[in-house]
């Protein structure tokens, strides 16, 4: 990306866009991170979607009465597509901007984990997890039995 466009992009995200952060109670359930952009004008926007290079705009709508003109939004939730972005237009956003920005980054941090069987570093798909796998979380429920409830036939030689 060119960073003229990516600046044009900022400007244009900075007037008309939005960044949503919606933080649930329940611990596992994960925050709703999503950027849009309403406007009437569907090709400012199918121009900011090709600087992104993600999203799509959405067909039109009429808000308010019927003699308004139609308003077309582009939308994205995808927390990469949300990351990569707010990070490419950061240094162009103002004061107010940017703090809704550092705290949308910052939501989408907390989801990064680190498995507690293997140690890899995954993005949770829930704020409750632990593993990065079905098979780790298997692994490590194993290993921290106790003794008489693991199965007897565990570590034995196959007969065939």
């Amino acid at each position: 990306m060119d960073t003229a466009e990516i600046a044009w992009a900022a400007g244009l995200f900075e007037g008309e866009g939005c960044i949503g952060v919606w933080k649930t109670q329940k611990n596992h359930v994960l925050p709703l991170i999503r950027l849009t952009i309403t406007m009437t004008d569907r090709d400012v926007l199918e121009r900011f979607c090709a600087v992104v290079q993600c999203g799509k705009v959405g067909g039109e709508r009429r808000y308010g009465r019927p003699h308004h003109k139609p308003a077309f939004v582009w939308c994205i939730s995808n927390r990469s597509d949300v990351e990569r972005i707010l990070l490419a237009l950061l240094p162009w956003f103002g004061e107010r901007r940017s703090a809704k920005a550092r705290e949308a980054l910052a939501e989408i941090a907390k989801l990064n984990m680190t498995c507690e069987y293997c140690g890899v570093t995954f993005r949770s798909h829930r704020i409750s997890s632990r593993f990065c796998s079905v098979k780790c979380r298997n692994r490590w429920n194993y290993l921290n039995r106790r003794p008489a409830e693991r199965p007897s036939n565990v570590g034995r030689p196959r007969t065939i």
